[in-house]
């Protein structure tokens, strides 16, 4: 970490609620930044219980299941996170939590090129002994069509057999119950063998197409690893049920399409629901068993994301971007200005890029923005996404963050702080509802494995068990959003300098982009429009002081000295302010004062230097010390020269070196320097 977030870390101790917040695109380092700032804590804090160690033991699972290799990172996280971190009233580590959010879901049965899925699948492959493979009907990773999607099954750097006996190490640590691990494992295997079940169409003269499943021994895996029963599965998959209230429930067999978006919806709502058990097991392992006083939240969370096909994914993402941008800009502006008041200075009213345009367009605007049109249209009869897009072009064309892209009836494009992002609308009704047919639901529930099971409560039914995905989401960055205006923040931005993944390797153009896509640059101008350099009076009044004191110039103290000081240097008023507890100034200010002060403290050092070296009789040292007392002379009074500084003791200096230089000179090349000397002074 950096000295400045070292040093911001440090503050933290004193403030009872603080957050770091970690921005940056994929493979910028959101997750190694918050695996030290973890490990600084852990260090200098110590902690109770072995909390230190379970903290740091969740993260192979974590990663295992939450974290996959994509086209800029091996180890990308394909989720959010908060980390709240509790310490006792002897700042010790006492508890942790994890809160996380928005899993990218769609991993799990579809990749892009040059991608893998989450990583445990691969790892269960390579990494699981003789005996477990035969228990879950495993061989090699290229056999699971969910596992090559991407084209990829390896990823460099990453060793899925090492990494698979680390996360069995880490749930030993954080106490998982051996059977739920096994219980676990064999949920995994489940979703890879369904992922190989293949469907046959089934033609018909007199109505829609409909499919079957094929006999095969995915089929029977799968149903095997999931404790339900294989003719269950079939029918779940391949067969709607229509239940009408009132009325006997009516099946209908569905195309092959269509089934295939059933099995994959299994999978999907298993592991999401798998990957919530597992957060909250950690987060059991790591309770608060004392009383906490302090709190330090780290964020760890996907930063904005433009690519060349953007969805829903990016939509959600992107406006939880905006909202910590306005967050980050709002707290820099706010405690900027709270600063400027309680000093009690004159300030022009600092001016920052408000978000709250496209945040009200995605989200608040009234009666509905472009989240809140969607939730609707999936709950209006016949509503498509057609009328979708159409909706929004109708509604929004007149926005100038809005637009529609030309030549893409699906698409439009949403002006970000980041810049212009092109959104596919294709899916963005099927993602959104996020739903489980009953007929799944029942087979979830009818799971002899108890952790399965238990992913469906009883009370849950298809129509009313959850919200949309928009209105998940929105809920969560509410529960995220809110406490953080409360909380103290430290903001740090990670930046991933290049494309290539390789250490040492540079990118301006990466760097710059990131850096406005995490909206440094923001922050700097707001900073550089008032006054970002700060010192007490007497921190001020010390350190500067000695500026006028070498010219001869008496300084005051505390706050008239400072007084002193600017006048003595001239500053304008409009660079300085004095304020009533401390000097606020600005970059070039800071740099004279800076400049001067260590000029200033190098002829100090180097008066010392000269004085000490003077009072040295060489006579008394050996010959080798001797040789290096004179080395030592020399380039003294070589940086007395650049310096300018001429006084007795440099001038004494010059004239013992100038004795050991002619001692050492045979008299031959001595008599003609000094002819030579003659000649040019003649």
């Amino acid at each position: 970490l950096s000295p400045v977030c070292l040093g911001s870390l440090r503050r933290a101790a004193s403030i009872n609620a603080e957050y770091m917040g970690i921005s940056g695109e994929s493979g910028a380092g959101k997750t190694e930044a918050a695996k030290q700032v973890l490990s600084y804590l852990g260090a200098v804090a110590g902690s109770v219980g072995n909390v230190e160690k379970k903290i740091f033991e969740a993260n192979p699972i974590l990663e295992a299941f939450g974290n996959a290799k994509t086209i800029r990172n091996n180890n990308s996280s394909r989720f959010g996170k908060y980390v709240e971190i509790f310490f006792n009233e002897h700042d010790q580590l006492c508890g942790g939590k994890t809160t996380n959010y928005l899993l990218e879901k769609i991993r799990v049965v579809q990749q892009a090129q040059n991608e893998r899925n989450y990583h445990v699948f691969y790892m269960l492959c390579k990494g699981a002994n003789r005996s477990l493979k035969q228990k879950l009907d495993l061989t090699s990773a290229d056999r699971f069509n969910y596992l090559v999607g991407g084209g990829s099954t390896t990823a460099p750097g990453i060793n899925d057999k090492q990494w698979f006996d680390e996360m069995n190490e880490a749930f030993t640590t954080l106490e998982f119950d051996q059977k739920k691990v096994d219980q676990m494992y064999s949920i995994v295997a489940g979703i890879m063998h369904i992922g190989n079940i293949e469907l046959d169409v089934v033609k018909s003269r007199s109505a829609d197409d409909t499919c079957s499943m094929q006999r095969s021994g995915a089929a029977k895996s799968a149903a095997k690893l999931l404790g339900v029963n294989e003719s269950q599965l079939e029918k779940a998959i391949v067969i709607s049920k229509i239940v009408i209230a009132g009325q006997k429930p009516v099946e209908k067999g569905l195309s092959r399409k269509k089934a295939l978006e059933q099995r994959d919806a299994i999978c999907k709502f298993i592991y999401a629901k798998l990957f919530d058990w597992l957060v909250q097991q950690i987060n059991k392992a790591m309770v608060v068993k004392t009383r906490s006083d302090k709190t330090i939240g780290i964020l760890d969370i996907f930063g904005f994301e433009i690519f060349k096909r953007n969805s829903l994914e990016q939509l959600l993402i992107n406006y939880t971007n905006e909202n910590l941008q306005q967050l980050f800009n709002f707290t820099v502006f706010k405690e900027e200005e709270r600063i400027y008041r309680e000093q009690k200075i004159k300030f022009d009213k600092l001016q920052f890029i408000d978000n709250q345009p496209i945040l009200d367009l995605i989200q608040n605007m009234k009666p509905m923005g472009i989240l809140k049109l969607l939730i609707e249209e999936g709950k209006a009869p016949g509503g498509s996404e057609k009328k979708y897009r159409a909706k929004l072009s109708s509604k929004f064309m007149s926005n100038k963050y809005y637009r529609d892209k030309k030549g893409a009836p699906a698409c439009f494009v949403l002006t970000h702080y980041a810049g212009d992002v092109t959104y596919d609308t294709e899916g963005f009704m099927e993602k959104n509802k996020d739903t489980l047919a009953a007929d799944l639901l029942d087979l979830v529930r009818s799971s002899k494995l108890s952790l399965l099971s238990g992913f469906v409560p009883k009370k849950m039914s298809s129509g009313k068990r959850k919200a949309t995905l928009g209105q998940q989401f929105m809920k969560q960055l509410g529960d995220l959003m809110g406490p953080f205006g409360e909380l103290r923040a430290i903001t740090y931005a990670a930046s991933n300098r290049t494309k290539i993944k390789a250490e040492l390797y540079f990118v301006p153009r990466n760097c710059r982009e990131q850096m406005t896509y995490s909206g440094v640059f923001e922050a700097v101008k707001i900073r550089k429009e008032g006054y970002p350099f700060r010192l007490k009076h007497n921190e001020f009044n010390e350190r500067y002081r000695i500026i006028p004191e070498d010219k001869g110039q008496r300084v005051g103290k505390g706050k008239k000295g400072c007084q002193d000081i600017v006048k003595f240097l001239r500053f304008g008023e409009d660079n300085v302010r004095v304020g009533t507890t401390m000097m606020l100034y600005r970059a070039a200010e800071h740099k004279t004062l800076e400049l001067k002060y260590s000029i200033i403290i190098e002829k100090q050092r180097m008066d010392a230097d000269l004085k000490e070296l003077i009072d040295t009789d060489p006579s008394t040292l050996s010959e080798i010390d001797k040789d290096l007392y004179f080395e030592r002379l020399a380039r003294t009074v070589r940086s007395a020269r650049r310096y300018r500084v001429d006084n007795d003791l440099s001038r004494e200096a010059a004239r013992l070196l100038e004795v050991y230089i002619e001692d050492r000179m045979d008299p031959g090349t001595k008599q003609l320097l000094e002819e030579a000397i003659q000649e040019t002074s003649a």
